[in-house]
């Protein structure tokens, strides 16, 4: 009898260390933004744990070297002198880049990009050289560009938009009278021939409008 009611005793206390979750496993910490920061490390940090890029430049919390700063792009996009380009001579058309229509994260082709490059610095005198590179994400695509010191700001705000849709047109949408939203973000860095940056311009992905900064 007695050997029962030891039984019974200890049968009750495991039930009861199972009920209130003892010897099972841990949840893992929680990370509701899904960004790679649990909530603890994004309240740390002071970033939003509902948002896995809270300062919306295109940079995931745990990438960006500044998560709250919209203005602070990743050190290794930071854009280097452009190599000056040939221009292409006015007279011979560039062939246009065909469309892909990628999805956002899926590899860009290089070429693709190189190719629009060329076709820009063709279009005007005012440019002296070009490139175009996707960020680490794949949602990004920067254009640094350099331009004759005699070009104004205006002609720099038009050069920049002129750049974007001859991208947009070979990987993204079709170009129309407003740059339109689409599948991807742009940055572009305009500098004088000296290297000097004069100039910074982005559209989200979601923008009609370029931003300049």
């Amino acid at each position: 009898m007695r050997k029962l009611v030891v039984l019974a005793v200890s049968a009750f206390v495991v039930a009861l260390l199972a009920a209130a979750g003892c010897g099972g496993e841990e949840n893992p910490p929680l990370d509701s933004d899904g960004d790679g920061w649990t909530d603890a490390q994004e309240e740390d940090a002071g970033t939003d744990p509902f948002r896995a890029d809270t300062d919306g430049d295109g940079y995931p919390d745990p990438e960006d070297p500044d998560p709250l700063d919209p203005y602070v792009p990743s050190p290794s996009l930071t854009p280097t002198p452009v190599a000056t380009l040939a221009p292409t001579p006015t007279s011979v058309p560039t062939a246009t880049p065909k469309p892909t229509h990628v999805k956002p994260g899926a590899p860009i082709a290089q070429a693709v990009l190189d190719d629009c490059s060329r076709q820009f610095v063709g279009s005007s005198d005012q440019v002296i050289g070009a490139s175009a590179y996707p960020s680490a994400t794949g949602q990004t695509i920067y254009l640094p560009f350099s331009v004759d010191p005699a070009t104004t700001m205006s002609e720099v705000k038009s050069l920049g938009e002129q750049f974007i849709r001859i991208v947009m047109s070979a990987v993204d949408v079709p170009p129309a009278k407003d740059l339109g939203p689409g599948i991807y973000s742009y940055v572009t860095y305009v500098n004088h021939s000296s290297g000097l940056l004069i100039l910074e311009g982005r559209k989200c992905a979601d923008c009609i409008d370029m931003t300049w900064l």
